[in-house]
């Protein structure tokens, strides 16, 4: 899938023109469309990113060695919450911390991913209790900590304060 030189990956750009064309059908229903040339400028940044990702292997090799290293780091903190409440099946809880994040239509999965974990917990035999303190310890954890803390931090930074500056008859 890596481009060379000044060819059009004609596939690639026959792809999003035509999902282009599906997505300005459906969003004609709500009167809506894609930005004019949405399609070219979709394949165009993804033949710019497989370019620099073939110039720069080395690079690509390093990232994908960190994202792997933290997922496995994610699913390994699921098991050892799940151990620390007893429940001692390493499957379910990497199936759930590996599956629930990917496949959550909310930002980080927000709310689906604490359900997914109850539920699958639960069908596997765990006790709802355990598996809804399973769920928000993990969750504790992995999201609403670093979420807060960072949240504090840009407070603290002057991140949202105004950018405006008050004239005098306004001070």
């Amino acid at each position: 899938l890596f481009f060379v030189g000044h060819k059009k990956p004609r596939v690639l750009y026959r792809f999003f023109l035509g999902l282009e064309k599906v997505l300005n059908r459906i969003a004609d229903i709500v009167k809506k469309s894609l930005p004019a040339g949405w399609g070219r400028k979709t394949a165009h940044s993804f033949e710019n990113t497989a370019n620099i990702l073939a110039r720069n292997p080395k690079g690509t090799l390093i990232t994908v060695a960190y994202a792997s290293l933290s997922a496995i780091l994610n699913m390994a903190t699921l098991v050892a919450i799940g151990f620390a409440f007893g429940f001692e099946e390493a499957a379910p809880l990497v199936a759930v911390a590996a599956i629930s994040v990917i496949l959550s239509p909310t930002p980080q999965g927000i709310g689906v991913v604490e359900a997914a974990i109850a539920a699958i917990l639960t069908a596997s035999g765990c006790s709802l209790a355990t598996a809804t303190a399973i769920a928000l310890v993990y969750r504790g954890i992995m999201f609403w900590i670093p979420f807060c803390i960072g949240a504090v931090l840009l407070s603290q930074s002057g991140f949202f304060a105004s950018k405006k500056t008050a004239t005098e008859e306004q001070k």
